[in-house]
Formats: structure tokens, sequence, C-alpha cells
């Protein structure tokens, strides 16, 4: 009777605790949609850090709520919206090392990149910031190329090329102008290779002509004129290079006739 007895006790007892603990379960969601949608509000006051506190409170007391994961994405976009790159970047990378194939991994990536992308004027840092974008982007593209954002990522791709060209022709130019061609073509052949597709192209293949020109290696300037002729007729820089080809060939020319003029 007594064996009876404890048992249907410990069968209550088990019952009791499968209903406290679902008990705890709702008031632990409850809590945290009230403080998730409290948070939400205070963004939409513009509160933003009253929001990010508030997000944080949910990513920690509540690790495995589904408002979690996005709670930390919120608070990376807060972070960014506030300057505070350093901290967005961190929790973004935690988000996607922690949800590789969620439904916002794609803007966390963007996100993540746009973290570098905005940071490009900083004079001590902007070549450090300008390739790890240009990697983020990259490899949003690759990743996600049906996302939304990738098509943004194009643009900003072909921006941040554009930017490391003219910083390599800038640099190109300064030993141009210093009398310095090899060093100079060493240069512009790395702009040719690796930045075909920007705006700094066609004035490139005349500056590499010019310099060719100051070696003496005419007939390697008449191969800029030919790609600069079939992929920019149009351009100023293909009318500058044959004015300046077409003077070298005439001021050669009249140097040729002088010296069989005197030797007759």
């Amino acid at each position: 009777m007594i064996h009876k007895i404890l048992t249907v006790l410990f069968c209550l007892f088990i019952i009791s605790c499968s209903s406290t603990d679902k008990k705890n379960q709702k008031k632990i969601l409850e809590n945290d949609k009230a403080i998730f949608n409290q948070a939400v509000k205070e963004i939409k006051n513009e509160r933003y850090d009253k929001a990010i506190e508030k997000f944080k409170s949910i990513t920690n007391e509540f690790p495995y709520s589904e408002y979690s994961s996005q709670s930390k994405l919120y608070n990376a976009y807060l972070n960014y919206q506030i300057n505070k790159f350093d901290e967005a970047i961190i929790l973004l990378s935690e988000f996607i090392s922690l949800n590789p194939s969620e439904e916002y991994s794609s803007y966390a990536h963007y996100l993540l990149a746009m973290c570098y992308y905005v940071q490009i004027a900083n004079p001590d840092r902007d070549g450090e910031f300008t390739k790890m974008s240009i990697e983020k982007f990259e490899y949003l593209r690759t990743k996600f190329p049906n996302s939304p954002f990738s098509k943004d990522a194009k643009y900003k791709l072909y921006f941040l090329n554009d930017y490391m060209a003219k910083k390599e022709f800038n640099i190109a130019m300064f030993y141009l102008k210093q009398n310095a061609p090899s060093p100079a073509i060493t240069r512009f052949s790395f702009i040719l290779n690796n930045y075909q597709e920007t705006s700094v192209i066609p004035q490139t293949l005349y500056r590499i002509a010019e310099s060719f020109l100051m070696l003496g290696l005419e007939n390697e300037a008449e191969k800029s004129l030919k790609l600069l002729s079939i992929n920019f007729p149009e351009s100023k820089w293909t009318v500058e290079l044959k004015n300046l080809l077409n003077k070298k060939h005439i001021v050669k020319k009249q140097k040729k006739s002088l010296f069989q003029r005197i030797f007759n």
C-alpha cells in the first residue's frame, strides 16, 4: 500500500514539475518578446543607446530564444548607425559564425562589408579598410548571388577598385614626374593587370606609352596605341597618344634627314 502511495506522489511531482517548467518557459518567452518589442520602440524613438541595452539583455539572459539572434543583428545595425564600427564588426562576426545559413545572413555579410566601406576616408587605415571591404563584398556576391544586397555590392566593388586604381596611378605619376620611367612602368603595368575595368585605364595606357618613349622603346608605345584604338577609340587619350607618336616620328625623320645631309 505504501509503495502505491509513493508511486502516485512521485507521478504527481513529475506532473507538477512539468507544469511549472512549461509556465516558466512561457513566462521567459513572454519576457523575451516584451523586451524585444520595447527595444524596437526605442529605435523608433531614436533612443539607440537604450535599444542597444535592451537587445543586449535578450542575448545575455535568453541566449536560446528565437529573438536572440535577431537582437544581435539589431544591435550590430545600431552600433553601425552610431559609428561604433568595431562593436558592430564583432557582433556581425559572431552572428555569421553562429548562423551561417540563417535567413538574414546575406544582410549580415553586407553590413559587415559596409562597416569597412564607410571608413575608407580614414587616411591612416584607408588601404586596410578598402581591402577588407572588397574582400567582404566579393564574398557576399559569391555566396549570395541572388541576394538583393548583391546588386549594391557590385556597384560598391566598382567604386572600390576604381579608388585603388587611382591610388596606384598617382604613385606611378609621381615616378614619371621624377623622370623615373622604369618604376612608373611597373606601377602602370600593375594597374593594367589588376584593375582593367576602371576609369583610369585609358590614361594609364597613354602614360605607360609616354614612359616607354622616355626609354626609347617606341615599339612598346605603339602597342599601347593599338590597345587604346581598339578599346577606347573615342577617348581623348587615344588622340593624344596618336599626336605624341606622330611628333616623335616627325622629329625622328627630321633628325635622320639632317644627319644624311651633313654626312653627304
